[in-house]
């Protein structure tokens, strides 16, 4: 799975980020249009979006860093498989899976897909976000060990055919303007002023971006930095 994983979980666990904050308000309002008793979560990290899934049904979770997958059953008392989602192996089906900016961190990501579609019952549900756009590559997908970012056509291509469509679009729109901005004056040494800015420009980013809740309500958007996918599983 993801090699740097110190790296990845620098800004998952911090729930007061303005990009995990608002990506839990979109999840959680799709979520609670869905019937769901079981719930298995790949790649929890510090646990940004369990407790929000836990209000919905009970959570398996998926970790493979030390810490993390300790801190999620010490702190939520979530049962907690620690390793990557290539080891994973169990028998039972979920009625919701979940696969939060995993995907990209996953080598063969279409031999997952099938994975993860074998996870989920008739009629289940399975929501995945990915980064999107190749030319918006940067020194974050480097430090992470992202294989690559996506297109929406390109991650449909690689989904298993009794997967259906039920909503698929771009998000983080609003702020697309300023990622491209980043790519193309962040320096190679710097982290991106997205990762860590301060609280001033963190609720700043925040109520900008939130603004995409309400509209994705009611529309599909465009473009964007990133993509929501949201599949039932045709038995």
């Amino acid at each position: 799975m993801w090699q740097n994983k110190d790296a990845f979980h620098t800004n998952i666990q911090d729930t007061n980020w303005w990009w995990g904050k608002v990506r839990l308000e979109i999840i959680s309002d799709i979520i609670k249009d869905i019937k769901v008793k079981n719930i298995l979560e790949i790649g929890a990290g510090y646990g940004s979006m369990t407790k929000m899934l836990s209000s919905f049904g009970n959570v398996k979770a998926i970790e493979p860093d030390d810490g993390a997958a300790k801190y999620l059953k010490d702190k939520f008392g979530i049962d907690t498989y620690h390793g990557t989602f290539e080891s994973f192996s169990e028998t039972e089906r979920y009625e919701l899976v979940t696969c939060f900016d995993v995907l990209e961190h996953i080598k063969n990501d279409k031999e997952a897909l099938f994975k993860m579609e074998s996870l989920i019952t008739d009629k289940g549900t399975l929501i995945i976000t990915v980064p999107a756009y190749m030319f918006l590559w940067s020194k974050h997908d480097e430090v992470n060990y992202h294989y690559r970012r996506y297109t929406e056509n390109g991650l449909i291509s690689k989904l298993p055919k009794n997967l259906v469509i039920k909503r698929i679009s771009y998000f983080n729109t609003l702020l697309f303007p300023m990622a491209v901005i980043d790519k193309l004056f962040l320096s190679k040494e710097n982290k991106s002023y997205s990762l860590s800015p301060n609280k001033l420009v963190n609720e700043i980013l925040y109520r900008l971006f939130v603004i995409e809740k309400y509209i994705l309500r009611y529309h599909d958007l465009p473009f964007g930095v990133s993509i929501l996918l949201v599949v039932e599983k045709n038995g």
